[in-house]
């Protein structure tokens, strides 16, 4: 606290011996101390003459004109006294407009610099002329300024540099004492005190209001001197301790606003803030449209009573002029705070519209239908979570009823298959027979296959698939695969066509889940294209990945999605006439994006178009 004391001291001495300085300087410089001027070239020396003039034709005009004429011979003796040679540096005569000197305090010739005034005082006017002396002898206004006005010319330098010091230490020491205001020994954190805990604009408002009565009260006061020393026109330690309270009431404030930003949420402790808050709990039934309404026309007839008021009754411009800025503020202040919240939901919207349902809106500090709207998007994001798991929990329970499903049928199909085979190695005669075993013989084939692509499909999308990742060839792996199907091709009357086979082109994955994706795809193929068409194959490496490319034209009209083509038990064929599980491509799909690869489809008319991509492997 001592120390806290002592820097504040020294910074309200910084801040007067800076602020007196400018003074200085600015006084020098309107004098034209820096263009080389002197007292005698100064406004000082005419302003001085002026108002000796208006005194001397005061004093005259009084003597003579007075109600005490009796004494009037004593009131003219004592004002030649009182400009007497002695006494005084001014040498003048006081004419009459038609030039007959009325008094004059020559002795002998003067000389100096030139004054003259032409004076209009009551019903009478006078005329002065006269000489400041070259020699100022007499300790007089004139002597006395020319002597304060030489001292601080010689030293104006040294006043621009103090001035400038002054400036730099108080802002340095300003700035160190607001980065210790509201703290106390023993305790952590922002301490408030009495004076913090006052509502900021109420404090605001009533140091306007002192700072005006203040400034009001140095009306009798010479805030610009008309000379350095005139003690009873200008007053100067009124001024300065007037000077003094409106510097340690700024101080006050920074230093409380200072604190109460440090602490947070300054702008709830307001006068302002507590009216909207009010208004906020009156208006919660209220629908949005009525508040507003409410709202906008109670701002108008504030502004309008502040208007009336100003207009009306000039005296309280100090109080009017400050309350209406500080109300606008104020208005302002919530517009912006209700822009922020409308941005914390708009916020909130865009997190949900990307997925992220987990995102929660602090809605704390959100008002009257905000906080509303705030809440029913955090339940819309709690309702979005809960439907989300519940679609994950009923996609693992299909998952693993065909994986249990598939797994029971595996056992009888065993047996039939088994048995079927039996069948086949007795030395049947009726052709008759022989049809039906060669029907359960297919049948049963295509039931084993479907039964081990229910597998594969579970375990591709449960990622319960083990792999051996290794250096493979893409390239190659396509020419072998294509290799396997020449037969099969053959059959559908279907060309190859391959394309950048030559090259290698190595990936990262485990060749038998590739050889898997390959063999879908090209059975795909086989299945859906239209005969004697080509289907087209290239590998492409481009960007740091390689791309198996693979295009056929289908036979059936593709009338659905990528997407849906995609799903499991979906074929191309809406007859469901050819073979096939509908399970191909979603395992394809899987077990490519197993192995960080991707998996895309794309129909262009009957253009069906397949590709692969995988990072290259260096």
């Amino acid at each position: 606290m001592a120390a806290k004391a002592a820097a504040f001291t020294l910074f309200v001495i910084l801040l007067i011996t800076a602020f007196g300085g400018t003074l200085c300087t600015f006084y020098l410089y309107s004098e034209g101390c820096f263009a080389g001027g002197t007292f005698r070239s100064s406004r000082l020396i005419n302003t001085i003459a002026e108002d000796y003039a208006y005194d001397i034709g005061n004093a005259y005009d009084w003597a003579v004109t007075g109600n005490d004429q009796e004494n009037e011979d004593m009131y003219l003796q004592s004002m030649r006294n009182n400009y007497s040679q002695e006494y005084s540096n001014f040498v003048f005569e006081l004419k009459e407009e038609d030039g007959k000197v009325l008094f004059s305090n020559y002795t002998e010739q003067a000389g100096g610099t030139y004054v003259s005034a032409h004076l209009y005082i009551g019903q009478n006017s006078y005329l002065v002329d006269g000489f400041v002396k070259d020699q100022l002898t007499a300790k007089d206004e004139f002597y006395i300024n020319n002597q304060i006005f030489t001292a601080l010319s010689s030293q104006r330098n040294a006043i621009i540099a103090i001035s400038a010091v002054s400036w730099l230490l108080s802002v340095m020491l300003a700035l160190v004492l607001m980065s210790s205001f509201g703290y106390k020994k023993g305790k952590d954190g922002i301490v408030l005190s009495i004076y913090d805990r006052i509502p900021l604009d109420l404090l605001a408002a009533v140091t306007l209001l002192v700072s005006g009565l203040l400034i009001l009260s140095s009306g009798p006061f010479e805030w610009y001197p008309r000379y350095l020393n005139d003690t009873i026109g200008m007053s100067v330690v009124p001024v300065l301790i007037l000077s003094i309270l409106l510097i340690l009431l700024i101080c006050a404030s920074i230093r409380t606003f200072a604190v109460r930003v440090k602490y947070g949420k300054w702008w709830q402790n307001t006068v302002v803030y507590k009216i909207f808050e009010l208004l906020a709990r009156l208006f919660t039934n209220r629908s949005i449209i009525w508040k507003t309404v409410i709202l906008f026309f109670a701002y108008i007839f504030i502004n309008a009573v502040m208007v009336v008021l100003l207009f009306s009754t000039g005296g309280l411009f100090v109080l009017v002029v400050p309350a209406g800025l500080l109300f606008n503020t104020g208005v302002l202040a919530a517009l912006c705070l209700l822009v922020i919240q409308m941005r914390s939901l708009q916020k909130a919207g865009e997190k949900l519209s990307d997925g992220d349902y987990e995102f929660q809106i602090d809605t704390r500090n959100l008002l009257w239908d905000f906080r509303t709207h705030g809440e029913n998007l955090n339940h819309i994001g709690q309702g979005m979570t809960k439907a989300v798991e519940e679609r994950m929990k009923s996609e693992r329970f299909k998952t693993e009823l065909i994986t249990n499903v598939s797994h029971d049928i595996k056992t009888p199909l065993t047996s039939i298959v088994n048995y079927v085979d039996l069948l086949k190695k007795e030395d049947i005669k009726d052709e008759k027979v022989l049809e039906y075993i060669g029907v359960l013989d297919r049948q049963s084939a295509r039931l084993k296959k479907l039964t081990e692509d229910l597998v594969d499909a579970s375990k591709a999308a449960t990622g319960a698939v083990a792999m051996d990742l290794v250096r493979v060839d893409l390239a190659e792996l396509l020419l072998q695969s294509v290799g396997e199907y020449t037969e099969r091709f053959a059959e559908s009357n279907i060309e190859a066509v391959l394309g950048n086979t030559e090259t290698e082109a190595p990936v990262l994955a485990d060749g038998r889940l590739l050889w898997r994706v390959f063999d879908n795809v090209l059975s795909n193929v086989c299945k859906y294209s239209q005969p004697s068409t080509r289907v087209y194959l290239a590998v492409e490496k481009k960007d740091g990945n390689v791309t198996v490319t693979i295009k056929n034209i289908s036979k059936f009209p593709l009338n659905i999605t990528t997407d849906e083509l995609m799903e499991r038990f979906v074929r191309g064929d809406a007859s469901r006439t050819t073979e096939g599980s509908g399970l191909g491509l979603s395992i394809a799909k899987s077990l490519t994006e197993l192995q960080q690869g991707s998996f895309s489809l794309s129909v262009d008319g009957d253009l069906f178009k397949v590709m692969l991509r995988f990072p290259a492997y260096s």
